[in-house]
């Protein structure tokens, strides 16, 4: 059987995909009566000896902490992008570590197993692709064929996708132990978390695309019943039908910050997806008026075959508000 190793072109991911934690000021406050707990946001509060109210709260990766929040004298002590996006959580020891506060601990209902290392010694990457998931399945072909296998043997992707059935979309959950002398691969649910400092020359990668079935589609909740515009024109919305059945596929990896070997990893991981899932701009569209409104237009990736379909008929988007806005490619 034919075997690869770990040959990768020096090339490095887009900027924009890489997080490494800023260091974080120490506020130096001690508060006897510390509490909190919580998943996304994670929030904690109590009281200063001197009577200050403290909030503090830790969502999508950004950690506030605010002195008497709703009173004349509020004041944000702390605000910081520390984590990488969608991170929600935070344990206690390492919340009081980073920011120099104390105070008893831990917090209630602990998720320690979801705590990441945010010293700044690791670094994360995450891009976030709008896939079938056929394409999905490419990709994750792609990046076993980009990095090789170890112990004289291929591994197969539809090893790693066991489907519910014919008739569902499953959901891919695939996690990579990558070093330079080959890899391992399993289902992401047999790992725990990372919270330890990751090492040189060594890269925890994780491919995710959320499992639904046919009465369940990816619409930010919204049920598509039947979407018209004030005109009563029909708007179509991607997913609505089995053909172009689409969800978010992410791609997840911590590393050890400035690793060149990583990076140059990741760089030939993000080509890939740049290969399957070309960047477009997309932007908000008022359904009513078909222009689109003022936010400023977004970069996204977006699979092929559900471009294809929004550029294939009047008032199609990808995704729905509840205000009859939705985005749509910009061009």
């Amino acid at each position: 059987m034919k075997t690869s190793c770990l040959h990768i072109a020096m090339t490095t991911p887009r900027a924009k995909t890489i997080h490494t934690p800023p260091p974080v000021p120490k506020l130096n406050l001690h508060i006897p009566n510390l509490a909190g707990g919580g998943y996304a946001p994670l929030q904690f509060s109590g009281e200063t000896a001197d009577g200050r109210a403290i909030y503090g709260r830790y969502r999508g990766g950004y950690l506030s902490v605010t002195a008497d929040m709703g009173t004349p004298t509020q004041d944000l002590l702390l605000e910081v992008n520390l984590g990488p996006a969608l991170d929600g959580y935070i344990s206690h020891p390492q919340c009081c570590q980073l920011t120099g506060i104390t105070g008893p601990g831990p917090w209630r209902d602990p998720e320690e197993s979801a705590d990441y290392d945010l010293s700044g010694a690791t670094s994360f990457y995450r891009l976030r692709l709008d896939s079938t998931a056929a394409t999905a399945r490419q990709l994750l072909a792609d990046l076993i064929n980009a990095v090789g296998a170890d112990r004289g043997r291929q591994m197969q992707p539809s090893g790693l996708m066991p489907l519910k059935s014919a008739e569902e979309t499953t959901a891919l959950e695939v996690r990579f132990d990558l070093s330079p002398q080959g890899f391992d691969a399993a289902r992401l649910t047999d790992f725990a978390r990372y919270p330890k400092t990751a090492q040189p020359g060594h890269l925890v990668l994780s491919l995710s695309y959320p499992s639904f079935g046919r009465a369940a589609l990816p619409l930010n909740g919204i049920r598509p019943i039947i979407h018209r515009s004030r005109d009563y024109a029909p708007v179509r919305v991607a997913g609505e039908t089995q053909t172009v059945l689409h969800n978010w596929l992410w791609l997840k990896a911590e590393f050890a910050t400035g690793d060149p070997w990583a990076l140059s990893l990741l760089g030939t991981i993000d080509a890939l997806a740049l290969k399957r899932f070309p960047e477009i701009q997309i932007g908000r569209f008022d359904l009513d008026t078909d222009a689109q409104t003022d936010e400023p237009s977004i970069d996204a990736q977006i699979d092929p075959e559900v471009l294809a379909w929004l550029r294939g008929g009047h008032r199609r988007v990808l995704q729905l508000s509840r205000d009859n806005t939705g985005w749509r490619p910009v061009d």
